[in-house]
């Protein structure tokens, strides 16, 4: 039997996630409400983990999957998959209220992750971006892109992920075309 969350951050698997999602819209409490999910990409995470290494890279998920439980404890399920966290919401009452969770997670997501054990393992012009990750040797900031979705009447919680997952690439694409 497999466990149900990931090992590394100890949050639950898409799975696990998208069978909650889907018993929060069968439930009649609520009704009149529905389920939004979010999608957060850490932009680039291959190329960062591969110039950092996958020690950095796995500190970095973790930071990340804490900032993220931390902030969000109303009911909530996040889970991950790769490089890509994703949050579900019970009782969304408007798009609005995603909106604001999207701007609110910019902004948590935005503040530097320090490494504090480790000397980052870097050369200052081996980063394939133009947006240098490395601040000093022991903090990083990393760039992420946010789509997110609200299911319409009758749709399953995997419509709404399929949405958010498509607000997520359109994000994307959106950021890349600025690079």
């Amino acid at each position: 039997m497999s466990r149900p969350d990931d090992e590394l951050t100890g949050l639950a698997n898409l799975k696990t996630a998208m069978a909650t999602a889907e018993m929060w819209r069968n439930e009649s409490s609520f009704q009149g409400a529905e389920v939004g999910c979010i999608a957060v990409d850490l932009d680039h995470f291959k190329e960062f983990n591969n110039a950092l290494g996958h020690v950095v890279g796995d500190v970095v998920l973790i930071q990340i999957a804490v900032r993220i439980s931390n902030a969000f404890q109303n009911g909530e399920i996040i889970s991950i998959s790769a490089d890509v966290f994703y949050i579900f919401i019970p009782d969304v009452r408007s798009e609005n209220q995603i909106e604001e969770m999207v701007a609110f997670l910019y902004r948590l997501l935005d503040a530097p992750i320090e490494i504090p054990d480790l000397t980052l393992p870097y050369e200052r012009d081996s980063y394939p971006y133009d947006l240098n990750p490395v601040i000093d040797e022991h903090t990083v900031r990393v760039r992420v892109n946010i789509g997110y979705a609200v299911t319409k009447r009758g749709d399953a919680p995997g419509d709404c992920l399929f949405r958010a997952e498509e607000s997520l690439n359109e994000a994307k694409l959106s950021e890349r075309n600025q690079e």
